[in-house]
């Protein structure tokens, strides 16, 4: 389970977040990526069907999985580059990729693991990356003068028993959502072996199962759900004072269900629509707090999920991030520190020649004291 969105566009603000659910307890590392770095996409092990490679032509931060001999070090879930454009890896159970068998001739292919570190460091908007998604989707070369295939990358043989099984398509079943710093948004999924693109700039709200068409039909259920609270009431004859605040919102659940967080981030963003646009507006810093707050309503505390058999090992939220995208900056915080940590994209080396830099974030656990002045 993982929740991901940007405050609306027409706020101005370009300030999105997100979390990182899950039941397996990873170890995570923030990953500073620079501009010309050298990188390859996971290998086909078919001289006919080669993985893609490439140089980055943006620097990138991001955040993934650390594994033993730095086997997925540049394979980021989330990401964003030095232009403000972000990339981010969702779960999506329903999701089947295209097969390597059907590649076009001369095709290079990029596996789903790849999809955000390819994206963010070749691509400064959305409107240019939609472009080259859909000449993928059609077999053409793209703005990058290669023919791209993406791939599910565990089909290294499509003989073998494991790839004939339908497990295999559900191994690493993710979906998409890209931002940049006009406060666009675009979301890329796999229906049936084929490319989805959606426009979702004018919510900018994305979890997990069903797709993300479902979701933005369903909000037509909720068009009576509001923040404007309710009043006294005569019900016959008894007059019924109003419980408490809030009773605007009845309909809304608070279950960890991917539909549920996808309503309640995309009623709470919407609500603070007129706090965010009033005049004066506020603070890029309030913005920022804002977000984080908006983290709050969907975050998913350890056993707050766990399985029929009692097994305490359900999904959790294991860290969630803000970005900035116009500062470069992001906002981090796992489920063992005491509060957000400020990474500045001006703090690590993504210039050229430079090296690539991981920190664990795992062991960001303090949190500064506040001390009184003299």
């Amino acid at each position: 389970m993982c929740t991901e969105f940007i405050l609306p566009q027409s706020t101005g603000y370009r300030i999105s977040g997100r979390t990182m659910d899950f039941a397996a307890t990873f170890t995570w590392q923030l990953a500073a990526i620079p501009v010309a770095t050298s990188l390859k996409a996971i290998d086909s092990l078919n001289p006919n069907t080669p993985a893609y490679k490439w140089q980055a032509k943006y620097g990138f931060m991001g955040i993934g999985i650390k594994l033993p001999l730095n086997l997925l070090d540049t394979k980021v879930s989330d990401a964003m580059n030095t232009e403000g454009f972000s990339a981010a890896a969702l779960w999506l159970p329903p999701s089947i990729y295209p097969k390597k068998a059907d590649a076009p001739q001369h095709a290079k292919l990029i596996s789903a693991l790849d999809i955000c570190g390819w994206a963010v460091s070749n691509y400064s908007s959305v409107e240019t990356l939609k472009n080259d998604l859909y000449a993928i989707q059609q077999g053409k070369t793209t703005s990058l003068g290669e023919t791209l295939y993406f791939w599910d990358p565990l089909q290294f043989s499509e003989h073998t028993e494991l790839n004939q099984s339908n497990e295999v398509k559900n191994l690493i079943p993710i979906h998409f959502q890209f931002h940049d710093k006009t406060g666009a948004s675009l979301v890329l999924e796999f229906h049936d072996g084929a490319l989805s693109i959606t426009d979702n700039s004018d919510l900018g709200v994305m979890t997990n199962n069903p797709f993300i068409d479902w979701h933005r039909t369903n909000l037509e259920n909720y068009l009576g759900v509001t923040n404007v609270e309710t009043d006294n009431k005569t019900i016959i004859g008894l007059n019924v004072n109003k419980a408490g605040n809030g009773g605007g919102s009845i309909g809304l659940s608070s279950s960890a269900l991917p539909a549920d967080r996808f309503l309640r981030t995309t009623m709470t963003l919407n609500y603070s629509m007129l706090w965010l646009n009033q005049n004066p507006k506020p603070s890029n810093n309030a913005a920022i707090a804002h977000t984080m707050n908006v983290i709050k309503g969907i975050y998913v505390t350890r056993e707050q999920c766990i399985d029929q058999s009692g097994n305490p090992k359900g999904d959790y939220t294991q860290w969630e991030i803000v970005r900035d995208h116009e500062n470069q900056v992001f906002y981090i915080a796992t489920t063992a520190s005491l509060g957000f940590w400020q990474v500045n994209f001006s703090d690590y080396q993504l210039q050229e020649n430079a090296k690539p830099q991981f920190v664990v974030i795992s062991d960001a656990i303090k949190m500064p004291v506040l001390t009184a002045s003299a």
